[in-house]
């Protein structure tokens, strides 16, 4: 009976639930139409009469308030109709909206935005428009929460029933307790609603907040959003308590009268006889011992005396029986627990979803005593990833007896919230008449730790692997494209001098000269990340490379992306090589603009000055100043899972062809090398901001003085350059490239110059030159890649003919021996390729001199 009438009580409540809900949705829909057909009957009549029509209007919505704000937008002019306020209010709503209408076909009249907090009355709002023409359309601001409280009762319902409306994602849109919706509660993560989302009607009885309620919600089509209407379980079933009350008393007495009435009719059949039994062997026991013939004589007169007599011996050797095995159960039961407490095993043991038994070493990895552990729920230990997983077992394993099952890897959350692994044996038992379940476990966290330690490190002796393939890669591809970008280099070089090209041509020659500086430095920003080129450093000005990198680079950003920059760090100077802050700059304005996309958004770059006093958490090499240059952008974000792999060669997330995947990674080669320090800071659909931290260099006044009169000497112009000393001969050059077009390239540039030169592609053919002219080049240029007997036993064939005939070395290899240590070799000079021909004649001219 009890069971019937709570089944109809509840359901009954959910019922009324349902009603409450249809009516929020039916009024909802009910609102938003007469809007939408006022927005309509005004944006019609203001096309024919606009002065009268806002009169008319104004007073209509005076008496009856349906908007909080409405105007009219013509040819892209807003006219504010109710009431007269700033046109920014719903300025946001209003621009969505109108794109929208535009976009649209012709067929969409009217439309309605999600809802958003309206500064104009400070409470949650709604936008919607009717469009009349392509230039005109009519658009209000909703009060959701004054209609909705108003017109639908929330705040009248009875105390114990509540109804609130969430949107799709659980979020709190309008709720009689405005502090919820101020502070955007949500709902979404609560089990019931996930499984409401999914269906259009839901009701049932959940436990949310620690409460016990009715729910129903029913999904409004029109708005996405769900009216959810609860009702307090205890507060409902407060009827029905007293009902119970009085049938638990009737129910008492009831039991009351039964027992006593069992316990007469027992003591009368079962306890007496047992009695009186007990009576007949006491008095047996204490019988003199009776004389054979007179044993004999009653035996055959008195059958029962013998009888008697077995049953009592039978009865004592039972009794004894049971005596000794209740003995000896205690004795294998002390066994078997000082056995469980002394194994070095974890053993648990459950029954009706808790524990009911833990030894010692289970108490040691779960953090909890014995006392504590038995109140537990036995899933509680399990970690949240794989709770609903196991859960089904544990049922099962105390509902019938199953087989054991393993687990090599499973996580558990100790009582001071450490995660650690077990391998662990689960099993069935009998427990008083039941089936009970069992755990096995042994500790593997500290094995599992090392085994990804082991990972780790093999991961890092494969990355040293890939970064060692990378250098002999980088050294070999550098010297071929040096080779490449000095070429294009003289050649650019030489259409100057010629004068050939009119002077239009100048700005293209400008950005073939600028092209051809970036990919030089890319080449040296690649081999300086391997480590193939050693550093040539020099005081930078940081702001002046940031300043020039944006004025570049916005220009060819979309529209759509907004770059603020706001350099605010006292000090700037930093030593560095030319060209390796715009490198770094550029990678990440780069990566930023790739996270934006095709959307609206903000690429910032900031810098400020901060002293480190910790840096080995921030893995510098010393305490110091250092420049702080911030990267920011609100793109999509980065995912945990890969954070740690964006800086890894040739690691991307993009596309084929739109990415190599080694642009951040030599930028972390550049800042360890400048020995800064580079970290990243991102989450999915909030943005990303990379933070590199490079020390600045403290200037004193005589140091400036010094460094501007060293780059003054190497500020070299071509009307500068020092003439080639004056004899009655012209001075001789050999070159030696393999290269045909360098080495003609060369050959002409210094024939212009006032030089004799010749060129050979060979070591041999050079080689058998030298010893057959009469007069001696007066100075040799050679590269070391050169084919045959290759450049270094050139070198050294020249050096055992004439020992001190200057000879100055070009290459593309970077890291070759003789250009570390030249005067080990007799190398007057070394010139990396690509050099210009200023640099070439500034070298030659110095040597001639001496």
């Amino acid at each position: 009976i009890n069971t019937v009438l709570l089944t109809l009580l509840v359901e009954e409540a959910i019922k009324d639930n349902q009603f409450l809900a249809q009516i929020g949705c039916v009024a909802l829909d009910k609102y938003f139409d007469t809007a939408f057909r006022i927005a309509k009957n005004f944006a019609s009549e203001y096309e024919n009469m606009p002065g009268k029509s806002v009169t008319i209007f104004r007073k209509i919505l005076e008496i009856d308030p349906v908007f909080n704000n409405f105007f009219i937008v013509q040819d892209n002019k807003a006219i504010e109709i109710f009431p007269t306020l700033n046109y920014g209010a719903i300025r946001y709503a209003a621009n969505k909206i109108a794109e929208n209408l535009i976009n649209s076909s012709s067929k969409v009249r009217q439309i309605i935005t999600p809802p958003f907090y309206s500064a104009y009355s400070n409470e949650v709002s709604v936008a919607l428009a009717y469009f009349v023409s392509k230039d005109s359309y009519a658009i209000g601001e909703l009060n959701l929460t004054k209609f909705l409280i108003d017109k639908i009762f929330l705040s009248k319902l009875e105390g114990t029933t509540t109804m609130f409306i969430v949107d799709r994602y659980g979020n709190f849109v309008i709720h009689p307790n405005p502090k919820l919706v101020a502070e955007r509660r949500n709902i979404g993560d609560e089990n019931w609603f996930i499984k409401a989302r999914h269906n259009k009607h839901f009701s049932g009885i959940v436990h949310s907040h620690g409460h016990w309620q009715i729910v129903s919600t029913i999904l409004n089509p029109n708005s996405s959003w769900f009216f959810v209407v609860t009702t307090n379980l205890i507060a409902a079933l407060t009827p029905f308590a007293y009902w119970i009350l009085i049938m638990t008393g009737i129910f008492l007495v009831f039991c009351v009268w039964t027992f006593y009435t069992i316990r007469k009719e027992m003591s009368s059949s079962v306890i007496s006889p047992i009695e009186q039994l007990q009576t007949l062997l006491q008095r047996i026991e204490e019988l003199p011992e009776v004389p054979s013939e007179v044993y004999t004589q009653l035996a055959t007169q008195q059958g029962p005396i013998e009888e008697i007599e077995s049953f009592r011996k039978t009865f004592l050797n039972t009794f004894g029986w049971i005596l000794n095995q209740e003995d000896s159960l205690k004795e294998s039961s002390l066994r078997f627990q000082t056995l469980l407490h002394n194994i070095p095993v974890a053993v648990l043991i459950f029954q009706d979803n808790h524990f009911i038994y833990a030894n010692k070493v289970a108490e040691q990895i779960s953090g909890f005593k014995q006392e504590a552990l038995v109140k537990t729920p036995c899933w509680e230990l399990i970690h949240p990833d794989h709770r609903e997983e196991l859960m089904h077992m544990i049922q099962m394993r105390q509902q019938e007896l199953r087989p054991a099952m393993q687990y090599s890897e499973l996580p558990i959350i100790t009582k001071s919230g450490q995660i650690k692994w077990l391998q662990t044996t689960v099993g069935s038992i009998v427990v008083n008449g039941r089936p009970a379940g069992i755990v096995m476990a042994t500790d593997i966290t500290e094995q599992r730790k090392a085994e990804q330690e082991k990972k780790e490190m093999e991961k890092k002796f494969q990355y040293l692997q890939r970064m060692e393939a990378l250098g002999i890669l980088a050294a070999g591809v550098a010297h071929e494209f040096n080779n490449i970008l000095h070429g294009i280099g003289l050649n650019i070089e030489m259409l100057r001098f010629t004068g050939i090209c009119p002077t239009e041509a100048d700005k293209y020659l400008n950005t073939m000269e600028h092209l051809k500086k970036r990919a030089s430095m890319l080449v040296e920003a690649l081999l300086t990340f391997t480590r193939k080129k050693q550093s040539s450093k020099r005081l930078i000005h940081a702001h002046s490379e940031i300043q020039r990198v944006i004025t570049i680079y916005s220009e060819t950003l979309p529209k759509t992306i907004e770059v603020k920059t706001n350099l605010k760090a006292t000090s700037d100077t930093i030593e560095a090589e030319e060209g390796q802050i715009e490198h770094i700059i550029m990678n990440l304005i780069t990566n930023a603009r790739d996270a934006i996309g095709n959307e609206f958004g903000t690429i910032s770059v900031e810098t400020e000055t901060v002293i480190i006093d910790e840096p080995e958490k921030l893995k510098l090499p010393q305490k110091g100043k250092y420049m702080k240059i911030k990267v920011s952008d609100t793109g999509e974000g980065i995912p945990e899972e890969i954070m740690s792999k964006i800086f890894d060669p040739f690691f991307t997330t993009k596309e084929i062809g739109k990415g190599t995947g080694l642009g951040l990674s030599m930028v972390l080669g550049i800042v360890k090398s400048l020995g800064g320090s580079i970290f990243c800071d991102s989450a999915v659909q909030s943005g990303t901001t990379v933070n590199v931290l490079l020390p600045l260099v403290e200037i004193t006044k005589q140091s400036t003085t010094s460094q501007k009169s060293e780059l003054e000497k190497t500020m070299i112009t071509q009307d500068a350059l020092p003439t080639p000393p004056r004899s009655l001969e012209k001075p001789r050059i050999l070159i030696i490239e393999d290269e045909e077009i360098l080495a003609s390239l060369i050959q002409e540039c210094l024939q212009k110059e006032g030089y004799e030169a010749s060129t050979f592609n060979t070591p041999e053919k050079a080689i058998e030159h030298l010893g057959s002219i009469k007069r001696t080049p007066d100075v040799v240029i050679m590269d070391l890649g050169l084919p045959g007997i290759g450049g270094e036993a050139c070198l050294e064939h020249i050096r055992k003919m004439y020992p001190t005939l200057p000879v100055i070395v070009i290459s593309g290899y970077l890291d070759h021996k003789i250009l570390k240590h030249p005067e080990k070799y007799g190398v007057k000079a070394c010139l990396s390729k690509p050099f210009s021909t200023q640099q070439l004649l500034q070298t030659l001219n110095e040597i001639l001199a001496k």
